[in-house]
């Protein structure tokens, strides 16, 4: 007997409803399956029209009056799309000024058609959320600003500290708050040095951590990858593994104290040096990591200059145990023995023209 597993009984209870429905549906007579249909039909259309309604209620190109029309459904998915538009009236902000539904809210903190009288009031509301949504508003009093700043909760601090319209005192106020995700808040504004994030980034674990994605995101800017070399082990894993992580910022990893990043390290800028579509200037950089095996594998790379190769050839830890660098030497030495065969000497035989031109002048 064949054993019933949860994905057989629920097969069978599928197969069983299906066979129920298509007997229903035999059992009916012609005047009951036009009624069905009708019914269907008009659930489809249903749907469709509140399909449209939520599309106009988003849309920012919708009028004042069809804004003001659809509100007037009482639907609160409808309502909650129009507080949501930025083309909000403000005649139905003002309706829901002293709402109690929490959603609505949070959207008329937020807009910036809202009355400053009615932002000034949600300002010192009971609930801090309501708080922190008047504090991610776009338009807001410098006065307010002030005021919430110095609020008793982290999360609006947090708020008003990735503002771009706050002071670089501010800023650094933040900067020095017990709390740890104000000051990450603070040290990602777009106002402070990056240079002084990443040195905070050594002690507190949000910033690193913020790092620590960036270093992992391959769309990442190489000069910003290029200034976390000093941070910890996950975020410079994670430099090495990412492909626009410059190439002098993985040479300054083969002097980290880890073994294993190191080694990372060492692979990764190998790989590089053996690209066949390899840059002049990767090429340049690679030349200048103190090296052995990478300087190896970058003269073993037959699109590597002529003029670094003849800056490597130099070496003779390298020559030794590069055959490419011992050929192009040889090679390098033959050329030079030909220039000075095919020179010219300096008394040349006087040519027609030297004999014409030295010529007695009538």
């Amino acid at each position: 007997m064949a054993v019933l597993t949860s994905i057989n009984i629920q097969s069978r209870a599928r197969m069983r409803r299906a066979n129920n429905t298509r007997n229903y549906i035999k059992s009916l007579t012609k005047k009951e399956e036009k009624e069905l249909e009708e019914k269907k039909e008009k659930e489809k259309q249903e749907r469709i029209l509140e399909y449209n309604r939520l599309a106009d209620a988003g849309n920012p190109n919708s009028s004042k009056e069809k804004l003001i029309e659809l509100d007037n459904l009482e639907d609160y998915k409808i309502t909650s799309k129009i507080l949501n538009n930025p083309s909000c009236p403000r005649e139905i902000i003002e309706k829901y000024a002293n709402t109690t539904i929490f959603d609505f809210k949070v959207k008329i903190a937020k807009h910036n058609n809202t009355p400053s009288e009615i932002k000034e009031a949600f300002s010192r509301d009971a609930n801090y959320k309501i708080r922190k949504a008047v504090a991610g508003s776009e338009i807001l009093p410098k006065e307010m600003i002030d005021r919430l700043a110095k609020d008793e909760n982290s999360h609006v601090r947090a708020e008003i500290a990735t503002r771009n319209d706050i002071s670089m005192d501010m800023i650094n106020a933040f900067i020095n708050d017990k709390d740890e995700g104000v000051v990450y808040s603070a040290a990602l504004n777009d106002k402070y040095p990056i240079e002084a994030a990443i040195n905070l980034a050594k002690t507190n674990s949000y910033i690193e951590g913020y790092f620590d994605s960036v270093a992992r995101d391959d769309k990442s800017d190489p000069e910003l990858l290029g200034k976390l070399t000093g941070l910890g082990y996950f975020v410079l894993r994670a430099l090495i593994e990412n492909r626009n992580t410059p190439v002098t910022a993985l040479g300054k990893l083969l002097n980290t104290n880890s073994l294993d990043l190191r080694s990372k390290a060492k692979e990764r800028l190998i790989h590089i040096a053996r690209y066949k579509t390899l840059t002049p200037e990767v090429a340049r950089d690679l030349s200048k990591i103190n090296n052995r095996q990478v300087l190896i594998a970058l003269s073993k790379n037959n699109t590597c200059p002529p003029e670094i190769l003849e800056e490597l050839s130099k070496n003779p830890s390298l020559t030794m145990f590069s055959k490419s660098l011992r050929k192009f030497k040889k090679s390098d030495r033959k050329t030079t023995i030909i220039e000075k065969v095919d020179e010219p000497s300096k008394e040349e035989e006087p040519t027609i023209e030297n004999d014409l031109n030295d010529g007695p002048k009538l």
